[in-house]
């Protein structure tokens, strides 16, 4: 009886470079979520990744007026999403929610006692875990990261449609500089809201 003929594996086409460019992308969004965003989140409060991402966002605006659309639109999530998020630190007490006298469709949103002391915790957290992959690296290799990177994104910035970029939330950063602005772009969310506002005034005349 004859054996079976075995067929040689089929081996696979080497990785283009913008497939592996992808792959590392993708690697570094989920551990960056995974490691820095997600590890640094006080157990306690019990608030997940996008209701610190709104914590942070309203107190960068200092209470400003802000419409659930424009939250939305910085966090790229949806309304409810958005509504729900606040809700829930509202109840959790982190956050403080009222209408806005002059436009009801906007409100008041401002970071409580409770909300600033989770911010810190979040921060000073997510820090100490940056800093520990820079030391197990060392500052050389940290050094290269951070100039690759810097070229990976203004790459990416002059590779997209300028009209087309998401808030790049840069003023929960340090430092807050805009990057589109930085490289050249303008800032995505400031041209929205200055058509937004240019509309609103049309409206009441």
């Amino acid at each position: 009886m004859k054996s079976p003929r075995r067929t040689a594996p089929v081996r696979a086409a080497p990785a283009s470079p913008g497939q592996r460019l992808l792959r590392n992308l993708h690697l570094l969004r989920a551990l960056v979520a995974a490691t820095l965003e997600k590890g640094g989140l006080p157990p306690e409060h019990g608030i997940t990744v996008v209701q610190m991402s709104v914590l942070r966002l309203v107190a960068a605006r200092h209470g400003a007026p802000t419409a659930l659309g424009e939250i939305a639109r910085r966090l790229e999530v949806s309304v409810p999403a958005a509504s729900k998020a606040i809700a829930r630190l509202v109840t959790s007490g982190h956050l403080r929610a009222r209408e806005d006298r002059a436009d009801a469709r906007r409100l008041r949103v401002d970071v409580t006692d409770a909300g600033r002391h989770a911010i810190r915790r979040y921060e000073a957290a997510r820090e100490r875990r940056a800093d520990a992959v820079v030391a197990r690296a060392g500052a050389a290799t940290a050094e290269r990261w951070i100039e690759t990177t810097d070229e990976l994104v203004r790459a990416l910035l002059e590779a997209g449609r300028r009209d087309a970029l998401p808030c790049l939330q840069c003023q929960l950063q340090s430092p807050s500089t805009c990057a589109a602005e930085q490289y050249g772009a303008g800032c995505p969310v400031r041209a929205l809201e200055e058509r937004a506002a240019r509309g609103r005034i049309r409206a009441d005349n």
